[in-house]
């Protein structure tokens, strides 16, 4: 994996505004994976809403139900007869739990800040390249510069405050929390350095926003037995007067300021029973103490090597000479523009302004940097950027799409480090998940349904089978699992990792699949999720046997068992077994709407638009889909998506950014680049997916679905620039990675010709399948660490060669 787009500082890499953020959404975030900050901008007052990714209420509780097996036959009885609203009813009053915990904020870092005089040229932007956040403008003749970013080298955020006149910097520096907390400064000198401590702890339950209760928020009595957390900000000054007071530290007359802020909790030895010696605090000081008397200057440097190591893999240009825009000074460039009116002209005037779609695409990849690193906990509903204590759907892990749609973008887009968090929690979440296959559904190997925690909860939730009822959310985690073997060809994870969780989320399957009436394998009871049907009974219902997705699911994880144990050479009967499942389970069926139909029988669709798209997974994230050998069935899921589109099934979020990928396996390039332009218009401010609710998966969803527009590799070839939407007349991307472990460029332009550039890691074969727009090909014109490497044409547009480790391939078109 190789560090590109060395070119520099750029603007079209900067997120930028002529204003301090006014609200939550038009703050910048910066992470480290392990902590996070929404840093706002301010004149007189900066404030950094604060994250620590282990802080959730509540603790490990026993929920598997042993009623659920209980009344699990009864319940496939009454579905197998088609009464499936009292099966539904059945399974809502004896086979679900409890709610799940909640992912809940820090708190904040305030600086009340000593500025005289009017203010004047204000800029604040977020620097993607350096993820750094800066704040600048004058006051009473002074120039004022604030810089803050979150380093994963040194475990705590840094804030520099300076000014262009000595003696200019004043302030007042605090901490609080909207949870139960205590926070009192030290004065520093002689007693050591000048430090604002605060401790405290996470509720002991917190009941999810969208439930009604009269004590949402739960704090038992005494200590609890909640996670503890604390967190220290050290400020430091050269020049002027440092000391306590009104509860946190004031700096008078400096040069310069520096803060530097680390924040734990007891949450991660909590959750693997493990006691500590030290408290979150100890732990804090401990880390301030490593990194103090290290050089501001050196902090950035290391921040930076260890950002741009990751970030500067890929960059993406998207051309358009058009794309200007008018304003009081003549005409400018829209990356001149600050960002929240190139996204006014977007909404409002539908403005192209392709390089604000570049520049989305690369704020996915720093927002997962930001908020999944190895060690830390996965990026969760929001990243790891949270201001509620009843945050949304509790921030946590739905497995049933959103936490899948954030990983989408790591191995694509060259993060294959940012992938681990998530692994860790499919280890994790497989070990509890045995209990909950015996106990639930007397089935071996391991399962999770459709909300996963903190404490790797992996029984059904509270609330309606639509949503709780779906034990199918491991299995699909493991398509992550395959396909960071697919990218990397790393025989070393396959084996030790990957297969061992892949194999009993099969045995689970195993068990769990019946035998229906004409003698097919079955899931049984089945649900599509968060879809309803009109049952025959004339009513509602979601509980059903064999919904497409359980059946697509489940082909695709044999699929891949099938074929790891071939790699491994390992398991031959066991592989046999499921290759003889394989045969018998349920065919997808083609409803009378030539739509793919979502469940065994052609029901009804309550909502016909509906938001999910869960039948359709063979399409993508799966690969069960030939689309140049079964034209039947890719035309079934192209009005599948057609009819929801048509019924007005939601563009925009996670529902548009989906829609994305499925457009682009399709070659549907137009609607592709169409749905690109309707998730771009619900942005907030500071680029946050969603409008009234922030979801990030909509961000990473948008830009796994750009790489995929322009590079997929999932059929045993790559194929290039497969779905290029008009709009998109010339551009170039490099760094994007293919199944295989090849790295890809591609240089495009409006009279049709193409350069790709393909690095190969790993020997074997090769097979590239040119856009059809690029003409004839000239071949392979330069051949780097290999020599020649004989290539053939087995059918117009296609050309396949054995490719040597270490070589890199030219194409030219």
């Amino acid at each position: 994996m190789t560090e590109r787009n060395k070119g520099g500082h750029s603007e079209r890499l900067k997120l930028w505004y002529r204003r301090p953020a006014a609200s939550w959404e038009e703050a910048l975030p910066i992470g480290s994976g392990r902590l996070g900050a929404m840093v706002y901008g301010g004149t007189d007052e900066e404030v950094l809403q604060l994250n620590e990714d282990s802080l959730w209420s509540g603790s490990f509780r026993e929920l598997n139900r042993p009623q659920a097996l209980e009344n699990l036959q009864e319940t496939r009885r009454l579905a197998a007869e088609g009464r499936y609203v009292a099966a539904q009813t059945l399974a809502e009053e004896k086979l679900l739990g409890e709610w799940n915990e909640s992912y809940v904020p820090l708190g904040h870092l305030r600086l009340s800040l000593d500025i005289a005089g009017d203010t004047s040229g204000y800029r604040r932007e977020l620097d993607l390249d350096s993820a750094c956040v800066r704040t600048e403008f004058e006051a009473g003749g002074v120039s004022y510069r604030r810089e803050v970013f979150a380093s994963a080298p040194a475990g705590a955020i840094v804030v520099r405050l300076t000014a262009s006149r000595p003696g200019a910097i004043g302030l007042r520096a605090r901490l609080d929390s909207p949870l139960r907390h205590a926070s009192f400064p030290t004065a520093g000198g002689v007693s050591g350095p000048a430090r604002i401590e605060m401790t405290g702890r996470c509720p002991d339950h917190v009941e999810p926003n969208y439930a009604e209760c009269d004590e949402p928020v739960v704090y038992f009595d005494g200590d609890g037995s909640s996670t503890k957390f604390g967190a220290i900000a050290e400020v430091t000054a050269e020049g002027g007067e440092i000391g306590a007071a009104d509860g946190g530290i004031s700096v008078r007359g400096a040069d310069s300021v520096t803060i530097v802020l680390a924040a734990d909790s007891d949450g991660r030895s909590r959750r693997a029973g493990t006691a500590e010696a030290d408290t979150p605090a100890d732990r804090c000081r401990a880390r301030l103490d490593a990194i103090r008397g290290i050089a501001y200057e050196t902090l950035l440097e290391r921040h930076l090597e260890d950002h741009r190591g990751l970030f500067r893999r890929v960059s993406l240009r998207l051309d358009d000479p058009s794309s200007v825009a008018a304003n009081a000074e003549g005409t400018v460039s829209t990356a001149d523009l600050p960002t929240d009116e190139r996204m006014r002209r977007v909404r409002e005037e539908g403005a192209e302004d392709p390089d604000l779609t570049a520049l989305l695409f690369q704020y996915g990849r720093y927002l997962l940097i930001a908020s999944s690193r190895p060690g830390s906990e996965p990026a969760n509903l929001q990243g790891v950027w949270n201001r509620e204590v009843r945050a949304p759907w509790s921030s946590n892990y739905t497995i049933n799409i959103n936490t899948q749609m954030n990983y989408w973008v790591a191995e694509a887009c060259n993060l294959s480090e940012c992938h681990e968090p998530l692994f860790d929690l499919i280890d994790q979440i497989s070990r509890n998940g045995r209990d909950t296959a015996r106990i639930h559904y007397g089935a071996r190997g391991w399962t999770a349904h459709h909300n996963v925690d903190f404490w790797r909860t992996t029984v059904p939730a509270k609330g309606k089978a639509c949503w709780s009822l779906w034990p199918m959310g491991g299995v699909w985690l493991t398509l992550h699992l395959w396909d960071r073997y697919a990218f990397t060809l790393d025989r070393a994870f396959l084996e030790d990792r990957a297969y061992p969780i892949m194999k009993e989320a099969a045995l689970f399957c195993l068990d769990w699949l019946i035998e229906d009436a004409d003698g097919w394998l079955v899931t049984s009871p089945s649900t599509s999720p968060e879809n309803t049907f009109l049952s025959p009974e004339g009513a509602e219902s979601a509980v059903s046997p064999g919904a497409t997705m359980d059946m697509s699911l489940i082909r695709q994880l044999f699929l891949n068992v099938m074929e790891a144990s071939r790699v491994l050479d390992a398991d031959r009967d066991f592989r046999e077994e499921i290759g003889r499942a394989y045969l018998r389970l349920l065919p997808m069926r083609i409803g009378r709407h030539g739509q793919l139909q979502e469940w065994s029988i052609d029901f009804d669709e309550i909502e016909p638009g509906h938001r999910h798209f869960s039948h359709l997974i063979g399409l993508f994230p799966g690969n069960l889909v030939d689309m140049r050998g079964d034209a039947e069935r890719a035309e079934a899921y192209r009005r599948s998506l057609d009819r929801r589109r048509d019924h007005g099934q939601g563009q925009a979020g996670w529902v548009g950014a989906w829609a994305i990928h499925f457009r682009a396996r399709l070659g549907d390039a137009p609607e592709a680049g169409r749905y690109v332009n309707e998730v771009r218009k619900r942005m907030y401010a500071n680029l946050f997916n969603g409008f009234g609710v922030f979801q990030i998966d909509g961000n990473f969803g948008l830009t796994s679905g750009i790489a995929e527009m322009l590079l997929q590799s999932h059929d045993g070839e790559i194929g290039i620039l497969p779905a290029l939407p008009p709009a998109w007349t010339s551009g170039a991307v490099s760094g994007l990675r293919a199944r295989g472990g090849r790295e890809v460029d591609i240089e495009w332009r409006a009279d049709g010709a193409v350069q790709v550039r393909l690095r190969a890691e790993r020997a074997g074969p090769c097979r590239v399948r040119l856009p059809a727009s690029a003409g004839k090909a000239k071949g392979i014109v330069r051949v780097e660490n290999g020599a020649g490497v004989p290539f053939g044409s087995p059918e117009p547009g296609v050309y396949e060669w054995m490719a040597e480790a270490g070589a890199g391939y030219t194409f030219s078109f």
